[in-house]
C-alpha cells in the first residue's frame, strides 16, 4: 500500500503547481534550499512519498526507460534519481553498466 502524500486531486494539483510558481519567483539561494528541506521532509515522512512501487503509471516509465538502455551501455547518470527505484530496475537489468545518480534530497540519496 501507498502512503504518499500525492497531489491527486484537483485542489492538490492547483496546489502543487501554485507552490512551483511561488518558488519560482524566489532568489536562487533561498529556492535551492526549500526544495532541498521540502524533499527531505517528504522523504523522511514517506517510505515512498512518489508512490514508485505502487504505481502503474512508475511501473510503465520503468518499463519503458529499460527498454531504451542499449545492452552495451557502460556509464548511465539519472538526475533526479530520489531513492534509486529506477537504479535499482537498472541494475538489475544491465549488471555490468556503471550507475550514478543525484538527487536534490540527501535523505533520498542515503535510501539510495
Amino acid at each position: 500500500m501507498n502512503d504518499s502524500p500525492r497531489p491527486e486531486s484537483p485542489l492538490g494539483r492547483y496546489l502543487h503547481r501554485s507552490l512551483f510558481k511561488l518558488l519560482s519567483i524566489l532568489p536562487r539561494q533561498l529556492r535551492i534550499f526549500i526544495q532541498r528541506l521540502s524533499f527531505d521532509l517528504l522523504f523522511k515522512a514517506s517510505k515512498d512519498p512518489w508512490g514508485y512501487q505502487d504505481s502503474e503509471y512508475e511501473a510503465k516509465k520503468r518499463e519503458s526507460l529499460l527498454n531504451s538502455i542499449p545492452s552495451d551501455f557502460e556509464l548511465l547518470l539519472e538526475i533526479g534519481s530520489a531513492d534509486g527505484h529506477n537504479l535499482m530496475a537498472i541494475e538489475a537489468e544491465h549488471p555490468d553498466t556503471r550507475l550514478v545518480g543525484i538527487d536534490i534530497s540527501s535523505e533520498a540519496v542515503q535510501r539510495a
